[in-house]
């Protein structure tokens, strides 16, 4: 009990890093796992009440992740264990993932199929690119998210490869725009009417997209400056939650009010494996118990009666016929035979 309490007030609150390893989702919807690294390893649960809030589609053994949570005692079998709020992959691993989860989604649709691909024309008439340019731009006044800034931009080229930006329908949908326009257009030495019009002109299109963010030293300066506010304010509000914390530690109705459910869900869950074996093997004596009536029941079937040179006459509504009464002359009857059937008209009745 001691070791519980200690190590459970102790670490509150912590960042681990390591590789998943023996992921087990049971229909409970917690998560189980294992996390590991080169010389050692813990066993790790993620509450269903935390899970439902987190994106988990990415968790699978053997990818490293770093999650916060805190330090999770098991008494009745001496366990501990780390009990996860939250859980993400690490660094460019993360990206990795995207990347090979996004490539998977689009290869499925047939997206880089070359089939789809379009033929290029061989002699192209007309590449000109002003018209599209120009309902580019007016297009995204009126698009419901509007965006905050239009850059036009392409790569360097003679003066008929970049003369797309001074036609004069480019440059008055440039001077129209609602919105903020950057013209980076060609190389330095290149200059467009639409630089001219635009309301901030670039001399390449990569200082174009430079011009678009803050600047990276300054976002670091304000970020520093707010992480100091923001380390002052939660160290006071820890020390203060900390002082509250133990006047409430001997209190184990509102330090582990979970703890108890919490085991009972543990056994739950292993009791739910236990029931599926049982209703495997039962479902297996059910099947084989099946087989051997199907044999019995193939033996009672009226179509091997049929086969020995006896028939079954049902009248048009499909009725068994057992009775001359049952029909009347000109009626039609059909005779089931052993194989095949006939559709007959009663000309006669004794």
């Amino acid at each position: 009990m001691s070791i519980k309490y200690y190590l459970e007030e102790k670490f509150l609150s912590l960042w681990v890093s390591g590789e998943v390893s023996g992921l087990s989702r049971p229909a409970s919807g917690h998560v189980y796992f294992s996390l590991k690294d080169s010389r050692s390893q813990i066993k790790a649960v993620i509450w269903r009440s935390n899970a439902e809030k987190l994106n988990l589609d990415f968790l699978e053994d053997g990818l490293e992740v770093m999650g916060l949570g805190n330090i999770d005692v098991y008494g009745q079998r001496g366990v501990y264990q780390l009990n996860f709020r939250k859980l993400q992959p690490v660094g460019q691993g993360a990206l990795q993932l995207a990347f090979r989860k996004l490539h998977a989604k689009l290869d499925a649709e047939g997206l880089f199929d070359p089939s789809h691909k379009k033929p290029l024309p061989k002699f192209p008439k007309r590449v000109n690119s002003a018209e599209q340019i120009k309902d580019a731009i007016y297009a995204c006044a009126d698009f419901a998210d509007r965006p905050d800034v239009i850059v036009v931009t392409r790569g360097g080229g003679s003066i008929e490869d970049l003369w797309s930006f001074n036609d004069e329908r480019v440059c008055r949908a440039i001077f129209n725009s609602p919105i903020p326009v950057i013209s980076g257009v060609g190389h330095e030495i290149d200059v467009t009417l639409s630089d001219l019009v635009a309301d901030m002109r670039a001399l390449t299109p990569s200082e174009a997209a430079e011009r678009l963010v803050p600047d990276r030293r300054e976002i670091i300066e304000m970020l520093e400056a707010a992480k100091r506010r923001m380390k002052l304010s939660l160290e006071g509000r820890l020390m203060h939650a900390r002082q509250h914390l133990e006047l409430l530690a001997n209190r184990p109705v509102i330090a582990q009010p979970l703890a108890t459910i919490r085991a009972f869900e543990r056994d739950l869950d292993e009791t739910g494996q236990r029931v599926r074996r049982l209703i495997g093997q039962k479902v297996d004596a059910s099947k084989n118990e099946m087989k051997t009536l199907t044999a019995q029941l193939e033996m009672m079937n009226p179509l091997s009666v049929l086969a020995r040179g006896y028939s079954l006459t049902t009248d048009e509504n499909g009725q068994l016929v057992v009775d001359s009464k049952q029909v009347a002359i000109g009626d039609k009857i059909a005779s089931r035979l052993g194989q095949g059937s006939l559709v007959s008209r009663i000309e006669k009745i004794q």
